[in-house]
């Protein structure tokens, strides 16, 4: 079985995204990127999409918005059963899914959640001095 990652988005978000990964983890033979421009429209990026998926492949695709034109577009490849859609993707959980081989449903989900509990809000923290108790 051969992983393949697809990235939609609109504009050049996947193609980015793709390059950080690149950057990080080397490049990676099995993750495509599309981009949704002014001159093109959904349904034919997913249709070239669905000219790269074979029968024995496990293919992941992630979308920039969930709910938006090139995820709610993606959602037609789901009749296939070797096909996941994920919205709302972002470098860690591209990383995470990359870099793993065979991914189960419960691994997915567990990465999905690990993406989310790494968003936060930095805040600076007001350290105590010890000249602090001796006012």
């Amino acid at each position: 079985m051969t992983k393949k990652v697809f990235l939609v988005s609109h504009s050049k978000f996947a193609e980015g995204i793709k390059g950080a990964v690149e950057m990080i983890a080397g490049k990676q033979d099995n993750l495509h990127a599309f981009c949704l421009m002014e001159n093109n429209s959904p349904n034919k990026l997913i249709e070239k999409i669905r000219d790269e998926i074979a029968e024995e492949d496990q293919v992941i695709l992630l979308a920039d918005i969930t709910g938006g034109s090139m995820y709610n577009e993606a959602m037609s490849l789901l009749v296939l059963p070797n096909v996941r859609v994920i919205g709302g993707m972002n470098l860690s959980l591209l990383l995470n899914i990359v870099l793993a081989d065979n991914i189960s449903d419960n691994e997915m989900d567990k990465m999905i959640q690990d993406a989310r509990d790494g968003i936060t809000r930095a805040q600076l923290q007001k350290t105590i001095q010890l000249d602090d108790f001796f006012i």
